[in-house]
């Protein structure tokens, strides 16, 4: 519960574990942080992490969590020295090499990220990231026909890449190729009907064919989508002063869920219904949300029938 950010049943027994952690120290304030985080109560996450690491300093669960932190809040050079930190610890750690090597890349220093990619790319786990972060330092670096080359492999590997298929996408666009690069792209766009980035990059591909209707369609999905996501952005500061108000982190988390950022709108959501559990407005977007996937899953299906009833007033 903690982990989902549903802190009304579990915020309460966060002293007692702490004081009788019972050698789980590490799992209890991992699950908390990174609940905290999810939901934007950064200070929270702040002080359980000052805490975490006075007691195990240079822990590296939690120097990871606090540079995870940093980067949603764009301090890349306090998320870099944090990354550091644990490379240092565990050379190996193919996470924070990943991470790491996207903060340089935020910074626009391929060659450094390059370097440590590596270690990512050896580990299954990071290793489509780490390849799109090669791609990235290549364009970066104006080798736009190595990037070319090496989104094919990876695209053997994970097929159903929705990243690897628009940056093949755009490429092709780039050079000219708007044919190829509109079928890369409607094939990015039925991986995420919903990303603005796919839809834009669609609507360059589409105006490069001639097709001035459609790409016209796209290019104000986008503008649309740009708008909501920025709003949402801002509207994160006012949780911190305003933690219960449920219907501020619904209409948060509805923008996310709305324009392409599924995992951070539905813990938004989440978040919504912990501090209201009936707040209809939340039910309802969950509710069509699930009724999407119904045909993923029977879980799906439960739980868009589940949001729905609870949605209808009473």
């Amino acid at each position: 519960m903690a982990q989902s950010g549903q802190y009304r049943e579990s915020e309460p027994a966060l002293s007692g574990l702490l004081l009788d952690p019972r050698g789980d120290m590490t799992e209890i304030c991992d699950a908390y942080v990174i609940g905290y985080i999810r939901t934007y109560r950064l200070s929270q996450a702040d002080r359980l992490l000052k805490a975490w690491l006075a007691d195990s300093p240079r822990q590296p669960r939690a120097l990871l969590l606090r540079a995870k932190m940093q980067i949603d809040l764009l301090n890349w050079k306090s998320a870099e020295q944090d990354l550091r930190e644990v490379l240092a610890a565990v050379p190996e750690h193919a996470e924070a090499a990943d991470l790491l090597a996207g903060v340089f890349l935020k910074q626009k220093q391929p060659e450094a990220a390059l370097q440590i990619l590596p270690v990512a790319v050896k580990d299954r786990r990071t290793r489509l990231s780490a390849r799109l972060r090669e791609v990235e330092c290549y364009r970066l670096q104006g080798q736009s026909e190595a990037a070319r080359r090496l989104l094919p492999i990876i695209l053997d590997e994970f097929p159903d890449s929705m990243q690897a298929h628009l940056d093949l996408g755009t490429l092709e666009s780039d050079a000219g190729e708007f044919e190829p690069a509109a079928r890369e792209l409607e094939r990015a766009r039925e991986l995420a009907p919903t990303s603005p980035d796919v839809r834009y990059a669609l609507a360059i591909a589409l105006r490069g064919c001639g097709r001035e209707t459609e790409a016209k369609e796209h290019f104000e999905y986008v503008t649309r989508a740009r708008e909501a996501v920025t709003e949402a952005m801002n509207l994160r500061s006012k949780v911190e002063q305003n933690p219960a108000d449920a219907e501020l982190r619904c209409q948060i988390g509805t923008a996310f869920l709305d324009y392409g950022q599924t995992e951070r709108g539905l813990v938004w959501l989440q978040s919504a219904l912990d501090v209201n559990p009936r707040l209809a407005s939340a039910h309802e977007r969950l509710a069509r949300y699930y009724a999407i996937r119904a045909k993923d899953s029977e879980e799906f299906s439960k739980l868009a029938i589940a949001h729905h009833q609870l949605a209808a007033p009473p």
